[in-house]
Formats: C-alpha cells, sequence, structure tokens
C-alpha cells in the first residue's frame, strides 16, 4: 500500500511542477520523472516533497484507508493544478503597468513562444531613467549600458515582437536586430527591449532576455541572459528584483529593474 501512496505522490509532485514549468501547457503533464528525483526536487506552493510524505505517513498510521488517501491527494493535485493555471498577463513592476511577456501582436495574452516548443517568452528586464530628456536619449542611454555588458546588434535573430508598457504597444526598438553578446551559432544570450514610453517621471523600457546553445537554437534558461542584461553601469546606477507572479519555464519569477533617478 505504502508503495502506492508514495507513487501517488510522486505524481502529485510532477503534475504541479511540470505547469509550473511548461507554461500549464496540457500536452507537458507527462510523468516523465523517477520517483526519486520527484521526491529530491519538489518545492511547489511552500510544501516540499518531505512535508507532503510526513503527511501520507501520519494518515497511514492513523488507519487512514489507501481509498481515503488517495482521495485527499488526488483533491490536492486539483486545488493547487487550479492556483498553478492562472496566469498574470499583466502586472505592475516599480509602478509600472507591464505585459507579462514578449508579444506576438498588439494584445498581451498573445505570448511568443520560444521556436513553438510551448515556453512563452518573458519580459524579463526594465530599465527606468529619470535623467533622459527624450526617447532618443532614454534608447541611446539603454543602448551604451548594453554594449558595456557585452551585447552587440545583430540581424541572425528574429525580432518581429511587441511589449506592453501602460497601456501602448511597442514594437522591437531595433526592428530587425537583436542584442546578442556572442554569434549565433555558439552558446549566447541575446534579447529584444520595447520602448521608452514616458509614464510619469520615467522614460520605461523593457527587455525579453533568453539564453540559447548554438546552431540548434535549443533553449536554456532565461534567468543567466537576464542578469547579464541588466549587469551594471553608469547609465543606470540602482536595481531591484520584482516578483511577477508567474513562473517561468525555468523556475524564476522576477523582473530586473536598473533604475536612473
Amino acid at each position: 500500500m505504502k508503495r502506492k501512496i508514495n507513487i501517488l505522490i510522486s505524481a502529485v509532485l510532477i503534475l504541479l511542477i511540470l505547469p509550473l514549468q511548461f507554461g500549464c501547457n496540457k500536452d507537458k503533464l507527462l510523468l516523465q520523472e523517477a520517483e526519486e528525483q520527484a521526491i529530491a526536487e519538489a518545492e511547489i506552493s511552500g510544501t516540499s516533497a518531505e512535508s507532503l510524505q510526513a503527511y501520507v505517513d501520519q494518515l497511514i498510521e492513523e488507519g487512514v484507508s489507501e481509498e481515503e488517501v488517495t482521495r485527499e491527494l488526488q483533491e490536492y493535485i486539483e486545488a493547487h493544478n487550479s492556483d498553478a493555471k492562472s496566469v498574470n498577463y499583466t502586472y505592475t513592476v516599480s509602478g509600472v503597468d507591464i505585459g507579462s511577456w514578449m508579444l506576438l501582436s498588439k494584445n498581451t495574452t498573445d505570448r511568443a513562444e520560444w521556436l513553438d516548443a510551448g515556453i512563452y517568452e518573458p519580459i524579463t528586464n526594465m530599465w527606468k531613467d529619470k535623467v533622459s530628456t527624450s526617447s532618443s536619449k532614454a534608447l541611446s542611454r539603454i543602448s551604451k549600458h548594453l554594449s558595456g555588458e557585452g551585447f552587440n546588434l545583430s540581424a541572425m535573430h528574429t525580432s518581429a515582437y511587441y511589449g506592453y508598457i501602460n497601456e501602448t504597444y511597442k514594437y522591437n526598438a531595433y526592428n530587425l536586430y537583436t542584442w546578442t553578446d556572442d554569434y549565433w551559432y555558439k552558446d549566447n544570450n541575446h534579447g529584444r527591449i520595447f520602448g521608452p514610453v514616458k509614464v510619469g517621471d520615467y522614460w520605461i523600457t523593457l527587455g525579453a532576455f533568453s539564453r540559447e546553445k548554438g546552431i540548434s537554437h535549443d533553449f536554456i534558461n532565461f534567468y543567466e541572459a537576464r542578469n547579464k542584461a541588466a549587469g551594471y553601469s553608469s547609465y543606470f546606477p540602482s536595481s531591484q528584483s520584482v516578483y511577477s507572479g508567474n513562473t517561468w519555464e525555468d523556475g524564476y519569477s522576477y523582473v530586473k529593474v536598473r533604475i536612473r533617478n
């Protein structure tokens, strides 16, 4: 009996992990991971694999039937999967209403997908510029910042995307060009930026950055590219991280905000 319950616990953990990792794509809800890996790695909604196992062990020790334990675990799956499926298409970051994702059109729900692989591409970066006196100067400041972090403009990446800032949709700021830190046929961090848009006293620009393998263009992660694009420079000397409310493919949920006051 306990072995069967353990397998169901693994199913619970995997079914909770996969929606978070793959944008709640039902086709991805496959029990592909070993029980031991699920137990070792799961930390879902504040409930660790160990505490879930301890709860089940307690029920068994109290003489609760296998059917009842199974029913409770199934209810747990339904409740937490319902929570995991909620998606914030817009949210407030550092006082600015932005879209959560890089977009295919002027629609906050039309999320751009990584090479049609079921991985949606989030907004990873924001720049707030209170110093620049025009949109062009604000964009120039970001260009100098990214150049200082090792990025250059390249036409060897897709570029036809939008970002959403405070009720305004902005097309890729460099049209056919994308910022990247290496050649397309090598492992590289790359991203598009959207803006600037004036919001209050600040010019706001967004970035959607990701890391990929070279020629194959296989997805690696978002957070490494996000952190490199955030970097540090005299153009944007202060920073903060803001929780988005969504969980991306590789598990992080924070937008890096660089500020020039």
